[in-house]
């Protein structure tokens, strides 16, 4: 069985790395497609970011998303 990586070896991945790594590629996707901010920055947070990190980058992403939709 995988251990888990360290915040070091998090910091060196990209997001999708990191998801891959942790296993919580599906949470987070389910987190975005059902528009759950806080679930979102729940998983950020355990991928070696902080909360006010993971709070900005939730934000971009369902902007994103809400533009995305518009179009």
């Amino acid at each position: 069985m995988n251990q888990r990586p360290t915040n070091q070896e998090l910091s060196g991945m990209t997001m999708n790395e990191r998801l891959f790594a942790c296993g919580l590629m599906d949470e987070f996707d389910a987190a975005i497609r059902n528009g759950e901010r806080e679930a979102f920055i729940t998983i950020v947070t355990q991928l070696a970011f902080t909360k006010k990190d993971a709070e900005a980058y939730a934000d971009a992403q369902f902007e994103n998303l809400r533009k995305r939709k518009k179009s």
